[in-house]
């Protein structure tokens, strides 16, 4: 496997690679089409005149990615409440 030949690239045809070069490319694609999503936002943190203004709209952008730790941090903590009474 360590020299230049044809059969290195026959390797890239199984089934275990064929399905991580699938899933990398629809990867890009949604990547692809957020970027066009997350735009508009982009502009809006630009053309804000005020720092205020231009933490807001990061803060509202960022938020709902932690929002799924949160949830899963405070069902776990009800866990383990319950559990001591």
């Amino acid at each position: 496997m360590g020299d230049f030949t044809l059969a290195n690239f026959q390797a890239l045809l199984r089934p275990l690679y064929a399905s991580a070069f699938l899933e990398n490319r629809r990867a890009q694609l949604y990547t692809a089409i957020l970027r066009y999503d997350w735009l508009p936002l982009a502009y809006a943190m630009i053309r804000a005149r005020r720092a205020w203004c231009r933490s807001l709209i990061l803060i509202v952008a960022i938020t709902p990615l932690f929002l799924g730790e949160v949830v899963r941090t405070y069902s776990g903590l009800s866990c383990w409440v319950a559990a001591d009474f």
